[in-house]
């Protein structure tokens, strides 16, 4: 699976639940036709590193970021997840469903999360 199919079935899932409420943020950029290349969107207000998915579950700030099989996370995404969780919220990097379901056991001590 690419990394947009894996991230739209995390999407959907996560979705279908009752608890929780997920949407896509797009941080790629913005095309320059002149030059043939995304630059970065130059505003103090757009934190790079910033998770694809962002939400809420069981009343927490739900940060996700996802990743194809062989994608790395930079240190501004590794840098955003670490101070999202400091601060109580629930986050992580995912390749797959499962390890989906296993940031959302481990941050909210629940057995149980759908398959």
């Amino acid at each position: 699976m690419s990394e947009k199919e894996i991230e739209n079935a995390m999407l959907r899932y996560l979705n279908m639940m009752p608890d929780c409420w997920a949407y896509k943020i797009n941080n790629v950029g913005i095309y320059d036709p002149k030059k043939k290349t995304y630059r970065a969107v130059k505003n103090k207000f757009v934190l790079k590193g910033t998770p694809d998915i962002l939400g809420i579950y069981k009343g927490k700030p739900l940060a996700i970021e996802v990743k194809g099989p062989r994608g790395k996370v930079s240190k501004e995404q590794q840098d955003f997840l670490n101070k999202h969780k400091s601060m109580g919220g629930i986050g992580g990097v995912a390749r797959n469903l499962n390890e989906l379901r296993e940031i959302l056991n481990e941050h909210t001590n629940t057995e149980g999360i759908p398959e």
